[in-house]
């Protein structure tokens, strides 16, 4: 191929790049613009986990079920590079990556309010940038099981910690028969498959999505 000819084909994937992360964006925005305010729930610290984990999953239940989220997931892993599809079809865990990523660029960890602990929806989360574990884990499953993943919620008591103080949604890997569950930890800088220490860790619970 020539000089130019390279050249050529490089700016034209770029430009493919381009605008499939403008289409993802776009539906981006309007998943915010289209949310109005809904309500954040605050809940007892002391509250049993099962009865909090099933509230953290009719949030994502909501999220799943708005079209909206199906057109975001759907934009994020469908962008084109070079004319081709940037992730695969079928390539499961560089789907799963693209949504992960995205989240991490869009969402910056943040606590919640002193001494209160609440879960956002996932629109809201996308609405104002911010969330943590709880909300970043709603938010990931949402996205996931919107385009065909089965999801799990994964509880953490760190040592000391008296009490389940961490979630992160585990993706199962590939998605109908899955033979692995990769953690998906949105709370930290790292890649998709990270996990925490064992070092840090007294117990888990693992709560289907």
């Amino acid at each position: 191929m020539s000089t130019i000819g390279a050249v050529v084909q490089l700016a034209t994937g770029a430009k493919a790049i381009a605008d499939g992360l403008a289409g993802a964006k776009q539906a981006l925005a309007g998943v915010r613009e289209g949310i109005g305010s809904p309500k954040a729930q605050v809940h007892d610290l002391g509250e049993p986990i099962e009865l909090r984990i099933e509230k953290i999953k009719e949030s994502i239940e909501k999220g799943k079920r708005d079209p909206r989220f199906r057109e975001l997931a759907a934009k994020i892993v469908s962008r084109k590079c070079g004319g081709k599809w940037c992730v695969a079809e079928k390539d499961w865990r560089r789907e799963v990556e693209a949504i992960f990523d995205f989240v991490r660029d869009n969402v910056r960890y943040t606590r919640d309010v002193t001494g209160i602990d609440t879960y956002q929806s996932p629109q809201r989360t996308l609405a104002w940038g911010v969330g943590d574990c709880d909300c970043l884990s709603i938010l990931l499953a949402g996205l996931l099981q919107s385009v065909g993943y089965p999801v799990k919620l994964r509880v953490i008591e760190t040592k000391g910690a008296g009490t389940w103080s961490h979630i992160l949604p585990l993706v199962g890997l590939p998605p109908t028969d899955p033979k692995a569950w990769l953690p998906l930890d949105a709370s930290v800088n790292e890649r998709a498959g990270w996990y925490p220490p064992a070092s840090i860790i007294a117990k888990t619970r693992d709560f289907d999505a």
